[in-house]
């Protein structure tokens, strides 16, 4: 459960975790929404009862998680952080 911030979706991605967002920056984050979206990985609610019951749902649907954990996969990149590190230095 987030907000839509870049750097905590790619690393709930590259971890193969669903995302719940909850909320977004105007602008620079709303896109950010749209990726989660369109590639199946999670969800935008903007209600706490809401995403209560939206987690509700995650926890006792395995083969959603499980569907949700493998889009998480696809769009994540594991091994981007040590790549970039090793770039840098």
């Amino acid at each position: 459960v987030t907000k839509a911030g870049p750097g905590t979706i790619a690393e709930a991605a590259a971890l193969s975790l669903p995302t719940l967002m909850t909320s977004f920056l105007p602008g620079q984050e709303a896109g950010n929404v749209d990726v989660v979206l369109e590639k199946g990985f999670g969800d935008y609610v903007k209600d706490p009862k809401e995403a209560a019951a939206v987690l509700t749902d995650w926890c006792n649907d395995e083969k959603l998680r499980r569907v949700m954990s493998n889009n998480a996969k696809q769009v994540g990149d594991a091994g981007a952080a040590e790549r970039i590190a090793k770039d840098v230095w």
